[in-house]
């Protein structure tokens, strides 16, 4: 299944790509939205979070 995990991130890619074309064509002011991870440690446990998802294997 690491297949899976390709087109996910293929996929994501992809979207990423479409917003930055649509928005320099249409020219489009959308804000990004963008985060930075500061600590590994959160309280939250969100199934599709990176940093939830480290330590829970």
């Amino acid at each position: 299944m690491a297949w899976k995990g390709c087109i996910m991130e293929l996929r994501s890619l992809l979207q990423l790509a479409y917003f930055g074309a649509t928005t320099i064509i249409f020219k489009r002011k959308r804000p990004l939205v963008g985060s930075i991870i500061l600590t590994d440690k959160c309280n939250l446990a969100c199934k599709h979070c990176a940093v939830s998802n480290i330590t829970r294997r």
